[in-house]
């Protein structure tokens, strides 16, 4: 048996990979249990409610809840226990599970990503908690699962100790399970212009890169729309930008799944203007539909791009510009080459496979 735990509330990028993880080795012959909250992961077989782990839990040592938990899932006698984020609530579990069962733990990103979140008081003192809990992790996993031979080479470069514990899955998309494709609230007045467009998905922050993606679309000379869908804030430079450029369209909220599908599965392109990444589900989302991305040139991005064949690699922002022309005349023409490369390198179950045998 195979646990996996998480005690993200809410079910966005690191949940789905979850759930993308559990479906893998349930296809692989496991048997999996899932630990998470309530409304996360409730229909995903095997699931188990483990509520959100509260500061007040962490901060009196571990309650009779959590000490509670972790004896279920000793019961359960698991070969290992993956922890799919490093949460607080993991970082707690991992403590009392140490030593008793083998502890992995999915490394998302070797090192934080500069952010534009304004942090709240409370995220202040979760933050105090978290550094405390989160530090000296190394003692208590047995094993590191990094999502690209980037962030594994950077990870090892930090932490040049661990590098016998770490090995790498690469992440493979996690398509949302829903049954209807629905053109978001936003757009439902333009269909006909857009068709297709030039799509940015994700959280907006400060490392995507947006302000780069919009100086190249203000000289892009073609006439595809460009849609820009996910939460967060934009800088005071990207708002004006925005305000000054036209045929930009903007989705600015938590984009549901019925919207996800209708974007990914519409439009032309799928653009990574990224600053900074160490891998990125946004480019294996597009690659399952079948469409090109143009990414800056950076190695956890293009690791996954074949020049030409799947993506276009951009250096600046003439590149991005230049690289929606090309799309606007050949995307259509990578599909075959796409689809071939996510059935290769980017399938779940033919990566969780080798992932356990190693």
């Amino acid at each position: 048996m195979i646990v996996l735990f998480t005690s993200m509330p809410t079910p966005e990028g690191t949940v789905q990979f979850l759930r993308s993880f559990a479906d893998a080795l349930i296809a692989n012959g496991e048997d999996v249990r899932v630990f998470s909250e309530k409304g996360v992961c409730d229909d995903v077989p095997g699931h188990i409610r483990f509520d959100h782990v509260k500061l007040g839990e962490v901060a009196l040592h571990t309650s009779k809840r959590i000490k509670d938990c972790a004896k279920t899932i000793l019961d359960l006698d698991p070969k290992m226990v993956i922890f799919t984020d490093g949460s607080l609530g993991g970082a707690v579990m991992w403590r009392l599970l140490s030593g008793r069962v083998r502890c992995v733990l999915v490394q998302h990103d070797p090192e934080p990503h500069p952010t534009n979140y304004k942090l709240t008081p409370k995220d202040i003192i979760r933050s105090i908690f978290s550094a405390r809990w989160l530090g000296n992790q190394d003692r208590y996993i047995d094993n590191y699962l990094l999502l690209s031979n980037t962030s594994k080479n950077r990870f090892i470069e930090l932490y040049p100790q661990l590098s016998s514990k770490c090995s790498v899955m690469p992440l493979c998309p996690h398509p949302p399970k829903c049954s209807k494709a629905v053109i978001p609230s936003e757009l439902a007045d333009n269909t006909e212009m857009l068709n297709p467009f030039f799509l940015f998905f994700g959280r907006i922050d400060k490392y995507k890169g947006i302000e780069r993606l919009l100086e190249a679309y203000s000289s892009y000379s073609g006439t595809t729309p460009l849609v820009i869908a996910g939460s967060g804030e934009f800088t005071p430079r990207e708002s004006a930008l925005l305000d000054s450029i036209n045929n930009v369209y903007l989705i600015h909220r938590y984009v549901s799944d019925e919207d996800l599908v209708w974007l990914f599965s519409n439009c032309r392109a799928v653009m990574l203007p990224y600053i900074e990444a160490s891998q990125s589900g946004v480019l294996a989302m597009a690659y399952h539909f079948g469409k090109p991305v143009a990414v800056s040139n950076l190695p956890g991005l293009t690791e996954f791009v074949i020049e030409g064949k799947t993506g276009l690699i951009c250096n600046n922002i003439t590149d991005f510009a230049n690289a929606m022309g090309l799309f606007d005349s050949n995307a259509d023409s990578m599909q075959p080459e796409i689809v071939a490369y996510a059935k290769e390198q980017l399938d779940w179950n033919r990566q969780v496979k080798q992932w356990l045998m190693s």
